[in-house]
């Protein structure tokens, strides 16, 4: 397997770039499977996932593997500032309940 890892990996970029993101996470799924322990498995799986907390998990996988990962900080750094959710703006504008003692 080890010797299809790079030919695998270049399938699935191909995959990603043509926008059969379907297909790039099976190739992604299987490799991970089979070396979990690969940063650039993580960082590319990250972009076919499909919620916020499925990116950042690959994301912190592949910090915990090379904590010097650019391009996992980076995809950290975007993802902690986009924009809040709809239900985030609805909680965050909702009135606090306040608790009032009489005198």
């Amino acid at each position: 397997m080890a010797a299809e890892s790079p030919a695998q990996l270049t399938e699935a970029i191909a995959a990603i770039r043509t926008g059969d993101r379907h297909r790039a996470r099976e190739i992604l799924s299987r490799l991970l499977r089979s070396d979990s322990s690969n940063s650039e498995y993580w960082i590319w799986m990250s972009t076919v996932v499909d919620t916020p907390r499925e990116r950042i998990y690959c994301l912190e996988s592949a910090l915990r593997i090379d904590p010097t990962n650019r391009a996992a900080m980076r995809g950290l750094t975007i993802l902690s500032a986009r924009e809040p959710s709809e239900a985030e703006i609805a909680q965050a504008l909702r009135p606090k309940r306040r608790e009032f003692d009489p005198i």
